[in-house]
């Protein structure tokens, strides 16, 4: 039963197709072949009118009809190419065409409808498939420690009226056209993969306290990266992130990120002198008895550190 049902529907969509060619054919013999689209300002329903599809009924919904539109030329459009112009110029407003059947196409809010796609992809070599119009689902899948900051890059980097981005799980859905998930992917490529990732590193601390450490490091790098971000940025994205313990601190950021800071603590404590520190110095004596030089030198260093912490409680 259900093999008879689905042969007799795909007769039926096959004579619809039939007759709107044959239709349409006729219909087209008689149109200007082309035309100058040199209207001025004119509502979005009468372009539909006069520049449409001539095989499609369409569908336009009540808050879209008298939406206004500009449009000035100088040379004339082919026929041929006024449905692409059209649902080219209406993507470009946020406003999508969808087939409901052989004979309708109904326009819609890009936004409104996010679910009004061609396909769901999770390839990138699969978008070589459609044409750069075509509005597709595609699944990115971005390291789990860049999921904020790449759905804020992507968001930054598209048309709010033409892309949505929403971060699903572990995963980001970019709902587009073809032109547009290519554009990201591009700027993607070209921005977080040259080697970059969080990296988690521990520093071992001698000479500096590590609360001291830590206040060294949102020092340099809170408050200098927070002066100039942008609005959209997220809040400690691509920052350094700092846990203390016991033997010393522990670096969360970008490898570049960590490897500046781990150098500064690093200089900091080259600079630090060590009052527990021993250092061993050979001296070789020409004319005198090394045990009385000795015992001079020790006099004159219990001497001096007698000094020192006599003024030191004055």
């Amino acid at each position: 039963m259900i093999v008879a049902v689905s042969s007799i529907r795909e007769k039926i969509r096959c004579l619809e197709e039939t007759w709107r060619r044959t239709a349409v054919g006729e219909i087209s013999r008689a149109d200007e072949p082309y035309a100058m689209w040199d209207v001025g300002e004119t509502s979005l329903s009468q372009l539909v009118i006069e520049y449409g599809a001539n095989d499609f009924l369409y569908v336009i919904p009540q808050e879209l009809s008298s939406m206004k539109i500009s449009l000035y030329s100088g040379i004339p459009l082919p026929q041929e190419s006024w449905e692409e112009m059209i649902e080219m110029i209406l993507a470009q407003n946020g406003i999508g065409v969808k087939r409901i059947n052989p004979f309708v196409k109904q326009l819609y809010i890009f936004k409104l409808d996010p679910s009004a796609v061609e396909a769901v992809i999770a390839k990138e070599s699969d978008l070589q498939l459609f044409a750069p119009q075509t509005r597709l689902f595609y699944v990115f899948s971005p390291p789990p420690e860049q999921l904020k900051s790449v759905q804020s890059f992507f968001e930054r980097f598209s048309d709010p009226k033409q892309a949505i981005v929403q971060a699903i799980g572990t995963k980001i859905a970019v709902v587009a056209s073809k032109m547009t998930v290519e554009k990201l992917l591009g700027l993607y490529h070209a921005i977080w993969e040259q080697g970059q990732g969080k990296v988690v590193r521990f520093v071992s601390l001698l000479k500096i306290g590590m609360q001291d450490a830590e206040r060294l490091l949102e020092a340099v790098f809170s408050n200098a990266t927070a002066k100039n971000r942008p609005a959209y940025y997220p809040t400690n994205a691509g920052e350094l992130a700092t846990f203390l313990l016991p033997q010393g601190i522990v670096l969360v950021g970008e490898s570049e990120t960590v490897e500046r800071a781990e150098k500064i603590l690093v200089d900091m404590e080259a600079q630090l002198d060590d009052p527990g520190e021993n250092i061993i110095y050979w001296y070789t004596c020409k004319h005198s008895n090394p045990e009385d030089i000795a015992l001079v030198l020790g006099q004159v260093y219990d001497s001096l550190v007698g000094s020192r912490m006599e003024k030191g409680a004055s």
